[in-house]
This record gives structure tokens, C-alpha cells and sequence, in this order.
């Protein structure tokens, strides 16, 4: 049976080795010479195309000069980068791109998403959701409750406090079709409440100011030591991890960032379409 490969965790932890090198001007041929290692094995350890172990992590820091908290950070990354994150058990909320999706969030630095025509998914409410996967049809009531669950869930990875989140929302997306009133006006009541949270940032971005690129399709920009977008489709999704593509969402992402409301005058917007609901 073939050995499954590194997982999210440990690619993450191969992108910060490789910036270790990368930062001390190493090339990757002496560092493998030096260390007793074929070119090829660091080269594919650093790219996350193998399995490695928690003896290696730290020969490679060693040789780094890696130290203090630094060291201390990395090595606890390396003792659990094969043990599994919650999302990889057996929940029937989540499929298996959504899966993926929070192994990315549990690690970012900051996440920042764009939804032209929705409220993001990491802001919706479980009545507001279950709403979209009601009208989605093809869902049981359980499998809707599972999936709703699975999306409470993933949202906890805004507790943390070593995360930020943005979110640009178009003007349009706060008065979403095919929401009853009552389950609108409780998702906006919920997107000022979680703007009041130091580590969030709720930002509308009126229609007539949106990017036209930006309307093609909703977004995910995470921020870590390899950046990733996950690009929204209807059913699922793509990742994209290519510089070259990510620094089109970059781009797309200080767009929006210039046409948007402040968030002062977000939640101004958005208590006005609350007032409307009442």
C-alpha cells in the first residue's frame, strides 16, 4: 500500500525550512553537502513532496542556528505534523475540499475572503446557512444539520488570537435573495458582532465600486508561510499555490481593499439593512 503523503501540516513546516535557507543565503546544494543529505531529498523535503521526520527538522535547525522561541515553536510543529487535525476524522459535515480548506485556515496567519455574492462563510450564521443549502436542494434535513455543524465548526478557527480575518463583502451580498427577513436581520445583527472583535475586520464593498474582475468568482487568501487561495466553485473548489497565481489575488485583494467602505462606514451600511429587517 503506498505510504500516504506529508499532510498540510508538514507541507507548511518544508515552507518554513525552505525560508530558514532562504533567509541565511544558502544555496540548497551546500546546505545538503554540508549536512550529509543528497540534493534531491532537501529539495523535496523543502517542496513537501516527502515524509520527514522529527530528527531531520532538527539537524536542519541546528545547522541554521536556529534558536529561543523560534526553535522551540518549530520543533513542537515537527512533533505534531503527523498527528491528525480535528477536520481529518470522520465528520460528515465536511467534505473532503472543506477538509482540506480548514487544514489551510488552522494554520494561516491571516485569512481574507471575498464573497460578491454571499455572506462568507466563516461570518454565516447556522439559520443563514442553512437557508443557502435548503435552497441548494438535493440535501436531507440531516445531512443539511451535518453540514451546518461541519461549518460552526470551521468557524472556530476565528477564536484564535493569532489570526486575522478580513472580510469584503459586497453591498449586494447583505440583502441576499431568498432570505426570510428574520434569519437577514439576525446574520447582519451577527456580522456587527463580530466586527467588534480585534482580530476581524468586516468591510463593505459597494456594487457600483466593486472591481470588475472581482465578480467572477468568491475567494479565499490565506496568509502563511506558503500562501494559498482557494478559489469557490459551486460544489467544491481549487487551491492554487503558484506565485505566480496567487500574486493575481494580491492584486485583486489591494482592489478591493481601495474601493471598500472603512469599517466604520461598513457597520454603518450594515445597520441600515438591519433596520430595514425590523
Amino acid at each position: 500500500m503506498p505510504r500516504k503523503g506529508p499532510g498540510t501540516k508538514a507541507r507548511n513546516l518544508a515552507a518554513e525550512l525552505r525560508k530558514l535557507r532562504e533567509s541565511r543565503g544558502l544555496r540548497l546544494s551546500d546546505v545538503a553537502e554540508d549536512i550529509g543529505w543528497d540534493k534531491s531529498k532537501l529539495s523535496r523535503t523543502e517542496n513537501g513532496l516527502r515524509n520527514f521526520t522529527l530528527e531531520e527538522v532538527v539537524q536542519l535547525l541546528g545547522y541554521y542556528k536556529v534558536k529561543g522561541d523560534q526553535y522551540a515553536r518549530l520543533v513542537a510543529a515537527a512533533r505534531s505534523m503527523n498527528e491528525p487535525g480535528w477536520w481529518e476524522f470522520d465528520l460528515q459535515g465536511l467534505s473532503e475540499d472543506s477538509r482540506t480548506l480548514v487544514a489551510y485556515e488552522s494554520s494561516a496567519d491571516e485569512i481574507i475572503s471575498w464573497s460578491p455574492f454571499l455572506i462568507p462563510g466563516l461570518l454565516q450564521t447556522p439559520d443563514y446557512t442553512g437557508e443557502l443549502l435548503r435552497a441548494h436542494g438535493g440535501l436531507t434535513f440531516e445531512q443539511r444539520q451535518e453540514r451546518v455543524a461541519g461549518r460552526l465548526r470551521r468557524q472556530q478557527v476565528l477564536n484564535r488570537k493569532d489570526v486575522r480575518f478580513v472580510g469584503f463583502i459586497a453591498e449586494l451580498s447583505l440583502r441576499t435573495p431568498g432570505i426570510e427577513r428574520p434569519v437577514m436581520r439576525r446574520q447582519l445583527a451577527h456580522l456587527l458582532e463580530m466586527q467588534r472583535r480585534p482580530n476581524v475586520s468586516v468591510r463593505v464593498v459597494p456594487w457600483d465600486a466593486t472591481p470588475h474582475r472581482a465578480l467572477l468568482t468568491p475567494f479565499i487568501f490565506l496568509r502563511s508561510t506558503s500562501d494559498v487561495v482557494h478559489v469557490e466553485l459551486i460544489s467544491s473548489g481549487v487551491f492554487l499555490d503558484d506565485e505566480d497565481d496567487t500574486r493575481v489575488y494580491e492584486k485583486i485583494i489591494t482592489e478591493l481593499d481601495a474601493t471598500s467602505l472603512s469599517e466604520a462606514e461598513s457597520v454603518r451600511v450594515i445597520e441600515a439593512q438591519e433596520g430595514e429587517r425590523t
